[in-house]
Formats: C-alpha cells, sequence, structure tokens
C-alpha cells in the first residue's frame, strides 16, 4: 500500500461515538453486570436485564430441559439461596423443584436416579425449614427424604436433629437406632446420629421422671381440691366457677385451704373494704371459726390501729359491717351469676355518727358460725344499701377496674359476638351498609391451630372462609401491623435520652395494673407505642384501599373493624378514649375471642373447622404477605419484642456474631416466666459481676414477675434496656380466651403434648419473614412507601397513659 493510500485510510478517531463502550474505569463494574462473569447472584427484588432473564427463561423451560436438568437447576437455585442464607427463598426454589417431580411421577415412573434426586431435594428443604425453626416441617422432609433414599445419610441426622429439638426424645432413639445399622460407625455423620441418640436417651430419663412427677403432684393437688370443695358442700356454702382460680391479679395465690394444724378446719382469704378512705384489708388465713365481728374488734381497737385512721373515724363502736350479695337484691347469700357481677357501687363498710350509740346487736353483721353457717345479725332499714340498677361500660371498667368476677365471658353490649351477628344480619337485609373487616392474631390462630390440628395458615384460610361465608367483607392477619410496632420499638429503642428500661406497653393487662396501682412508678419507662392490634385498627381504617383498590370510596365510618384476640383486656385496650380516630369512630369497634368464635362455630352446628373450604387471607402488601402467606417474627409467642429488638440493637452497634438464625441464649431468674439475656463484649465470654454488659434484656410474664419488677425499680436496681412485659402467665399464647381443653384424644395419644406446649409449637411452625425492623432498611422504606406511612401517620401510633388515683379500686390498694 502507498503511503498516499494509507493516508486516505485513516481517519479521526476524535469523531467517532464511544458512548456505551467500556472504558479503563468502567470495564470491571460492566463485565460484573455479564451473567457469565458476575461473582454475585442476582438480587430478587431488583428488576433484571433482557440477556438474565433470557437465560432464566432457558433455564427452566420445560421444552429445552428434561425433569432431571429442572429439578437440579431449582435445586441449584436453593443450594445458592441457602449459603447466602436466604432460607425462605432457599424453600422456594426446593419446592418448586419436588412439584416438578411430582408432577412428572403421575404419568411416568421415577427411575432411581430421579428418586435420588428427589430424595436430595427433600433432603435440602429440611436443611432450609431446620434454619428457619420449622421443625416438623423439617422433621416430615427428612422422613420423606428418607424414605425415598435409605442410603441419604444426612435425611436420617435431619430428622433426628428436628426430634431432638422437638423433644421427641423416644422417636430419636427409635429412628436413629433402626436406621444407622447399615452405615460406618466411624463416619462423622453416624458419629453426631449416635451423639444425639446419647443425648435424647438422658434427657428422655428426665422427660419421664418429671412426667410422672407432675402426673403425681397433679393427682395430690386434684385429691386435695376435691377434699375442700367437699368441705365447703358438706357446710352448705354455696359458689359457683371453682374456688381455686380467681381474676384477683394480687390475692392469686392464696384460696381456700384446711388449716395445717387443725385438718378439719378451713381457712379462707378475705378482704376487708374502707371506701373511704379508699383502702383494704387483705387477711391471707382466715379462719372459718373466727367471726368478721372478732377480727374487727382487733383490727380497731385504742392499742391497734390503722395508720391510715389518722383521724380515727373508725371505732369499733361506730363501724357498721354488712356483706352484700352481688347482685344487691338482699342481704341474703345468693349464687353468684357470674355474668352480672359488679362490685363497684355500692359500700360494704358503713360509718356514721348517729350509731354510737347503737349496741352491736343492732348491727347488720353476717358472720360465719362454727359450723360455717351464714347468719344475720338485726337488720336496721335505716341502713340497708340502695338497690339501683346499674349499667356499666367497658370505659367505666377501664377507669374504676372496680369488676372482679371471675367470668371469662364478660360481654358487655358492644363488646359482643351476638353484635356483630346482628351487624351482619341487618347488613343482610340492607338495614346498613357497613364494610366488616376481621383482623387475626397469630396467638389466636394458633390455638385454632391446636384445636383441629392442622397448620396455622390452613386454619387462618378455613376461618377466612368461615367468616366471609358469614358476610365478612376483609380478613387480614396482624403479623403486617406487628411488624410496624417493631419498626417503631426499634427506633424509640435508638432514642437514647429515653429513661431506662424501656418497657413494652402492648399488653393492656399490665397497661391497666401500671395506671391504676405504679403510676407514678411504671408510666415513666411505659413505651408510649400503641399495639399491634390499634395499628391494624388504624391501617384498617385509613389504608382499606391498598387491600382493595374499589373500597377508596367507603367512608372511613362506614368501616367496622372486629379483631380477634387471645384475651379479654384487649376489649378494653379496644375502649380507651385514647384509641380513637375521633369521638365517634373507634380505631377497632369490637374484639372477639376463640372461645366466643368457637360459639358462632357450634350455632351453625361446624365441630371441624377443616371441614370448611379454604380461601386466602387479604393483604395490605403483597411483597411482606407474598401469595397471602402468614410470615411471623422469631422470638416469643407474645411478638417477639425482646428477640428481634437485642438483634436489632447489635446490628447497630455492629455485633455481627449473631445471625437471625442463632437462638438467644435466655436465662430463667427464678422462675421460666422470668427470663434475662446479657450480651458481653467478645473478649469477655466469662462474665463476672464487675464486667458491665453492652445489651440487657428481659422477658417477664405473669403478674409475680411483675412485682419482682415492681420491688427492683423501687429500689432502682433494674439496669434493663429494654423489657417485654405480659401479663398472663406464659405470655400471650396462653391468654385467658384461648382455648382450654381443645386436644382431640388421638393427639393426645400420638403427641402427648400439653395444651400449652402444642399451641406454642403450632406458633412457632410459622415460617419467619426476612424483613429488617431497620427503618433504614430499604425494603422497610418501601414498605412505608407503598403503605403511605409518613411522620403524620407515624404520629398516630403513640398514645398517652395517666395514672388513675381518684377512683377507688379493690385492685390497686397496697395490701
Amino acid at each position: 500500500m502507498s503511503q498516499d493510500q494509507n493516508e486516505e485510510f485513516q481517519y479521526d478517531q476524535s469523531r467517532v461515538d464511544r458512548s456505551g463502550c467500556w472504558t479503563e474505569e468502567n470495564w470491571e463494574q460492566e463485565i460484573e453486570k455479564h451473567p457469565l462473569f458476575t461473582s454475585k447472584s442476582p438480587d430478587p427484588d431488583q428488576p433484571q436485564s433482557e440477556l438474565i432473564e433470557a437465560i432464566s427463561q432457558l433455564k427452566y423451560s420445560p421444552e429445552f430441559n428434561s425433569v432431571e436438568e429442572l429439578m437440579n437447576s431449582y435445586r441449584e437455585d436453593g443450594n445458592q439461596n441457602f449459603k447466602n442464607k436466604r432460607y425462605r427463598w432457599a424453600v422456594d426454589a426446593y419446592t418448586e423443584g419436588i412439584r416438578l417431580a411430582l408432577e412428572h411421577s403421575k404419568s411416568n415412573s421415577l427411575d432411581e436416579n430421579c428418586q435420588k434426586n428427589l430424595s436430595i431435594l427433600y433432603n435440602n428443604r429440611a436443611s432450609a425449614h431446620f434454619h428457619l425453626q420449622n421443625y416438623r416441617s423439617s422433621m416430615n422432609d427428612a422422613l420423606k427424604a428418607s424414605e425415598l433414599d435409605h442410603y441419604n445419610l444426612k435425611s436420617i441426622h435431619r430428622y433426628c436433629q428436628c426430634c431432638f429439638q422437638l423433644e421427641k426424645y423416644d422417636l430419636c432413639i427409635e429412628f436413629g437406632q433402626k436406621h444407622i445399622k447399615n452405615f460406618d460407625p466411624n463416619d462423622k455423620i453416624v458419629t453426631s446420629i449416635f451423639n444425639l441418640i446419647e443425648k435424647s436417651q438422658k434427657n428422655l430419663k428426665i422427660q419421664t421422671r418429671n412426667k410422672r412427677r407432675d402426673e403425681n403432684h397433679m393427682i395430690t393437688i386434684k385429691s386435695r381440691q376435691d377434699s375442700i370443695i367437699a368441705a365447703v358442700r358438706e357446710r352448705k356454702i354455696r359458689f359457683q366457677g371453682s374456688l381455686f382460680e380467681t381474676t384477683y391479679t394480687n390475692t392469686w395465690t392464696h384460696f381456700v385451704h384446711f388449716d395445717p394444724e387443725n385438718k378439719d378446719e378451713l381457712v379462707w382469704p378475705v378482704v376487708f373494704i374502707y371506701p373511704g378512705p379508699n383502702v383494704v384489708d387483705f387477711i391471707e388465713n382466715f379462719s372459718e371459726t373466727t367471726s368478721f365481728l372478732d377480727q374487727i374488734k382487733i383490727m380497731f381497737n385504742d392499742h391497734n390501729r390503722p395508720a391510715w385512721d389518722e383521724k380515727q373515724d373508725y371505732n369499733f363502736d361506730t363501724i357498721t359491717c354488712s356483706y352484700l350479695p352481688v347482685t344487691f337484691e338482699s342481704n341474703q347469700p345468693v349464687d353468684f351469676d357470674t355474668n352480672n357481677v359488679c362490685v363497684k357501687s355500692n359500700e360494704t363498710i358503713r360509718h356514721s355518727e348517729s350509731q354510737q350509740n347503737e349496741s352491736i346487736d343492732s348491727k347488720p353483721i353476717i358472720r360465719l358460725d362454727k359450723k360455717n353457717e351464714w347468719k344475720e345479725r338485726k337488720q336496721r332499714k335505716d341502713l340497708a344499701p340502695e338497690t339501683k340498677s346499674i349499667s356499666i361500660t367497658l370505659g367505666d371498667c377501664l377507669a374504676c377496674s372496680g369488676c372482679i368476677t371471675s367470668a371469662e365471658e364478660v360481654l358487655i353490649l358492644d363488646q359482643s359476638y351476638q353484635k356483630v351477628l346482628e351487624l351482619i344480619e341487618s347488613k343482610k337485609k340492607g338495614l346498613n351498609d357497613l364494610v366488616i373487616v376481621f383482623s387475626l392474631s397469630l396467638q389466636t390462630l394458633a390455638s385454632f391451630a391446636a384445636k383441629f390440628n392442622c397448620s396455622l395458615q390452613s386454619v387462618a384460610e378455613h376461618l377466612a372462609y368461615f367468616l366471609h361465608d358469614l358476610g365478612v367483607d376483609y380478613v387480614f392477619d396482624l403479623s403486617l401491623a406487628r411488624h410496624i410496632c417493631l419498626v417503631e420499638y426499634g427506633k424509640e429503642l435508638n432514642d437514647g435520652h429515653l429513661a431506662k428500661p424501656l418497657i413494652s406497653s402492648t399488653c393492656p393487662g399490665f397497661v391497666c395494673y401500671a395506671e391504676k396501682s405504679q403510676g407514678d412508678l411504671l408510666l415513666p419507662y411505659l413505651s408510649n407505642l400503641k399495639s399491634p392490634q390499634q395499628i391494624m385498627g388504624l391501617l384498617v381504617k385509613r389504608k382499606l384501599h391498598l387491600a382493595d383498590p374499589s373500597a377508596i370510596s367507603v367512608p372511613i365510618e362506614k368501616i367496622y373493624h372486629v379483631s380477634l384476640m387471645p384475651c379479654f383486656d384487649k376489649k378494653l385496650e379496644a375502649s380507651r378514649v385514647q384509641n380513637r380516630i375521633s369521638n365517634a369512630i373507634a380505631e377497632v369497634d369490637c374484639v372477639l375471642t376463640p372461645i366466643e368464635i368457637e360459639k358462632i362455630l357450634d350455632a351453625r352446628e361446624i365441630t371441624d373447622l377443616t371441614r370448611v373450604p379454604k380461601r386466602k387471607l387479604d393483604t395490605f402488601s403483597k411483597d411482606f404477605n407474598e401469595d397471602s402467606a402468614i410470615y411471623s417474627h422469631i422470638g416469643s409467642g407474645s411478638g417477639g419484642y425482646a428477640d428481634n429488638l437485642i438483634r436489632l440493637m447489635l446490628l447497630k452497634q455492629k455485633y455481627s456474631f449473631l445471625s437471625d438464625t442463632n437462638s438467644l441464649d435466655w436465662k430463667a431468674n427464678r422462675n421460666a416466666d422470668f427470663l434475662e439475656l446479657f450480651i458481653y463484649q467478645k473478649e469477655h465470654n466469662n462474665v463476672n459481676e464487675s464486667i458491665k454488659p453492652i445489651l440487657s434484656f428481659a422477658i417477664l410474664n405473669g403478674f409475680r414477675n411483675i412485682q419482682n419488677l415492681v420491688n427492683r425499680l423501687k429500689r432502682k436496681n433494674c439496669h434493663y434496656d429494654f423489657i417485654e412485659v405480659s401479663a398472663c402467665p406464659k405470655g400471650c399464647l396462653n391468654g385467658g380466651a384461648q382455648f382450654k381443653d381443645n386436644l382431640t384424644t388421638s393427639i393426645k395419644q400420638s403427641d402427648g403434648l400439653m395444651t400449652q406446649e402444642l399451641v406454642e409449637t403450632f406458633y412457632h411452625q410459622l415460617p419467619k419473614t426476612d424483613f429488617s425492623i431497620s427503618h433504614n432498611d430499604h425494603r422497610t422504606k418501601e414498605l412505608y412507601d407503598h403503605l403511605g406511612i409518613d411522620e403524620n401517620f407515624i404520629a398516630t401510633f403513640r398514645t398517652n397513659f395517666k395514672a388513675v388515683t381518684n377512683n377507688f379500686n379493690l385492685l390497686n390498694s397496697e395490701w
């Protein structure tokens, strides 16, 4: 080529368009985007490139891949997600591979290689379920894997692990010994199975011993109680309900019993109420041989006067004592009608100057004689109590807390299932145009699951169909509201200026106690965040159109929200003035409980809810409740507040040694309902009292432990960062309105779990959400944006509490 031709061939490179080309600065980033060279797995939440989508279609297309190739592809995807600790996504991938194999097996027999691959898929899914703490699901998958391939040693190991976690030690021993006979005893997995069998044998002995001890203890208690009941009836004392149960939080350990020294005499707990100074005397052991009159002589004399009677107004000669039956119709003892009991209006001890010269015999005194028969002294008409009929509301109960009924079914007007049924029937007749919405707590669903022996997700869908068939428009679960509550608790805990400890306020029973008994002490530490029940009420009333766009035109006053909850205290919470959107609009219009839903089922002759068809639940966010599935949170059955928040605080302080799947090592303090967790610096594993923990959390259930908390706060010896509190022993899963005797015969014989343990098992089988509770997490921000939760809406999540000191309250008196 000549020089002239070469010059003609040359061109101006500055005029070449190089936009979109790789450069020395960006070539590494660009090559990372290519699916053949990327070092990271694609994020399922982010939009994918066209090239990746095309490759995916080829990879998963049944036209270009055999069933075995597709199974391997889904297994590889699941393994990648498992490696990245995305266990729920791993479960989805393995499930899809299993589904393809099972569909293929309907028309074609699976060859040996296919069966082995299917066994591996089942075992891998069992591993993912195990890390999600879904031990029953993991156990079922491991069993199927072992049945498909008897030489799948990992599935045998996984099954034994699940049995051990579920405390089914006999199954672990039996299954392990049966299936490891043909394997090399020196194999590491076989050695691990032998260790599990050995531990199970030890634990089984302890379990059997404890069970036998508990059974003998219950027999002894039952025999003692039967003797007491027989003695009470022999004395012709009438009673209704149980002599050994009470809703009195301050008297729950004190019941009628035999005198330890004189085995034939009964000893009773007795309360003397003084309405004037708003004080009570509680006598733990009041012998039946002692009259009330004799006791008053001891309590009010010149040598022994109560400290509260500074003016000495209460003298023996000026006191009139009367026992008033709760019906207020007469002074004759009558059977208690526990559905109409209220003690807040009439005085039981009266004081009058005009009575000073009256003889003792002229006072209307009800006493117990030595035969324990009720007798009445001379009745003075001018001292007879007024018998006005009393009308009370839940608002009165919340302000007064004077109701001491022991019935679990105190249903007052608007807070009843009859009211809900009336509204539904009126709607069917065209008499109202309400939109009726139900929200289901996970604790109540666990109780239903235990009762009908099916998964929590299934029982929720059965219940959703039943409610829709009844006339309900929407049915939600409360997992989203709980997640929002956890996010807001995380914000509050991160606020360093708050008084420590921060105490949860989701339990209305504890809130009532705090306001009316220990207001000045507890309220400064109490979180002002509303419970998931009320947050769900705000979502239902203000954001219903996000679940169904056609609901955008529904006026807020036309939405009737019913919440299904595990205890009756939730009815009181819904009735609080602070929990109203306006004077006429409540966040939650009615609270029902499992035993009330059971009555509706009984009225329609439905004895087995699982025979009702299923319907998917409604949802505000398809991202959070994917395919309308219910996702729980790790931690306790009361919401897992302590468990989740301590993980959040560790993440904030960059302590990454605790993963989401690690169980926390909670330690019992005094009893199993008082749990503590202290986190120390890594280098201080051998902890002593001189080393201060970086974080300290506690979980308290039951009023016995709440009293311990009060005592610690009084002594200024309470140094926790956060305390999760529930008034019910064992927490919300043991709520007062949960099913208590709900096990079928088959379950009792095959499983042997007590009711409470069974409810906990079903509850913890729920898959755990992978949404972070950090308000800085991008998925949380996207969730809030989708729900329209801005600062103004977040402000409605807050409430206020105030000490109640003006009204006389038996429960709140200092004893």
